[in-house]
């Protein structure tokens, strides 16, 4: 019976120990280096991870929209308003932590700028956790279904759904690379694959298809 319950004990501190090791991780997302996109536009993150969006370009912004409506805020959604270095690129590089709180189904984004014209109807949107490529390419399809002459107000809001912010985009020292920590010859969003997760990117969303 005592080997039993030290067997058991052991269990439970072994679960506790793995939990504590894997902790919080980050993932990077860069906005506006390579043109009017995000890189990579999807990423995978578990729960309590952190996606930083570095705003290495020019103004741009993330809000949180819905698959059926790409380009249009989700009511209670988040949104990091305008951020960016302009045209001085010796200007401090803004960064935007956002930490996932629900990892049940995917987390939609778009910009929302409109110079020269509408960013999420040129295809400048982004996932977390999405089901799957396949899905992606329709959220990115529809949203280039979207008048290249719409306009979408927005301010910046740090709670959203299944995610929040602590503080909105801040100027950080030159240290933060402005650039995709893995290059690729187009600005394509691909869904990482095995070699190229962190340990916060093996999450697997546990719903078939979750829109």
């Amino acid at each position: 019976m005592v080997k039993m319950v030290d067997s058991a004990l052991f269990l439970l501190f072994l679960t506790g120990w793995i939990i504590g090791v894997r902790g919080q991780f980050n993932v990077q997302v860069q906005v506006g280096v390579e043109g009017s996109f995000y890189t990579p536009g999807t990423v995978s993150a578990g729960m309590n991870d952190v996606v930083t969006f570095v705003f290495g370009g020019d103004f741009h912004d993330v809000t949180q929209s819905s698959f059926e409506n790409p380009c249009v805020p989700l009511p209670g959604g988040f949104s990091s308003g305008f951020a960016g270095r302009g045209a001085d690129f010796s200007n401090p590089t803004p960064v935007w932590n956002l930490q996932i709180t629900n990892v049940s189904g995917p987390l939609w984004f778009f910009c929302a700028a409109t110079e020269p014209t509408f960013h999420c109807a040129s295809g400048m949107v982004g996932a977390i956790n999405p089901p799957s490529q396949e899905v992606y390419s329709s959220f990115v399809a529809a949203a280039k279904n979207t008048s290249p002459t719409a306009t979408v107000a927005v301010s910046y809001v740090p709670n959203g759904v299944g995610a929040f912010a602590t503080s909105s985009p801040a100027p950080v020292s030159s240290s933060v690379a402005t650039t995709s920590p893995a290059s690729s010859a187009s600005n394509e969003s691909h869904i990482l694959g095995p070699a190229e997760k962190q340990p916060s990117q093996n999450f697997t969303p546990s719903h078939p298809v979750q829109r």
